[in-house]
């Protein structure tokens, strides 16, 4: 069943949201930029040393794509706010959070996609993101 504009909308902003909370509990800042044109990210979170860049998908199914043109925005417009680019992907009944960067997308043609397996493999839970980052911070 496909969801219409509206609904699919909201479920989208919904995502943004619960993203948000999870980045303050990790003592990091996050805001969305509410209606976002395709060549803005979705989220941006930081904790005065760090700034992420995201850009959000769901999918009910085992596979997301993206439109390569929103993964280069999205690139262009990290290096722009020394920033660092991520996707935050969400497999609904799956698994919770994945975030992964963006090397790890193949590239199927017309668009950039990664698949469940693929993005649990690769990608991080926040509390690894956030982990991971410190560890940087002390070499």
């Amino acid at each position: 069943m496909d969801l219409d504009v509206e609904n699919r909308q909201s479920l989208n902003i919904k995502h943004e949201y619960e993203l948000i909370n999870l980045f303050r509990d990790q003592n990091f800042e996050a805001a969305r930029l509410p209606g976002a044109i395709s060549r803005a990210p979705d989220l941006i979170a930081g904790d005065g040393e760090t700034v992420f860049i995201l850009r959000v998908k769901a999918t009910g199914g085992e596979r997301i794509e993206l439109f390569k043109k929103h993964v280069w925005d999205l690139k262009r417009f990290s290096v722009k706010l020394k920033a660092k680019p991520l996707l935050a992907l969400k497999y609904e009944g799956h698994s919770p959070w994945i975030f992964a960067h963006l090397s790890t997308l193949e590239d199927d043609g017309g668009r950039f996609a990664i698949g469940l397996e693929e993005a649990q493999l690769k990608g991080f839970k926040i509390n690894e993101l956030i982990s991971n980052e410190l560890q940087q911070r002390l070499v």
